[in-house]
């Protein structure tokens, strides 16, 4: 028998949740295999991927590494820029529009060499993904 405790952090409150995963309950690694998720604080917006409700997340992640990397890399570069800061995309495509996206405060670096790994092995799922 093992167990796993495993840790998440809100870096904007400084609350950290724990999963608790037991071998004796865990019959899949990709969805809900934790027996609780504790924290002080109980909060609305969590992402979790193993949940069963986080499936077409879990696709979403599996196309997006299959598409060439290029186009995560300019998807990225665009929610990444600064606010105010602008491009010469609406001069050089004046006909292409582009809804506009909330500047995300997200990691400035991926290791692009794995995810042309990722892409060059073509998970054909999230367990494999993983």
């Amino acid at each position: 028998m093992w167990s796993v405790i495993q840790q998440g952090m809100n870096s904007d409150t400084n609350y950290a949740r724990r999963y608790h995963w037991l071998s004796e309950h865990v019959n899949d690694f990709i969805y809900e295999p934790h027996d609780a998720i504790l924290g002080e604080k109980q909060q609305t917006m969590i992402l979790d991927m193993t949940s069963k409700e986080s499936v077409n997340t879990q696709k979403t992640n599996v196309d997006l590494v299959n598409d060439n990397p290029r186009h995560l890399m300019e998807d990225w570069a665009f929610l990444t820029r600064a606010k105010g800061q602008g491009t010469l995309d609406k001069w050089i495509f004046p006909n292409k529009t582009r809804k506009p996206v909330k500047c995300l405060n997200m990691a400035r670096s991926i290791n692009w060499n794995k995810m042309k790994e990722i892409y060059d092995f073509q998970p054909k799922n999230y367990e494999q993904l993983i």
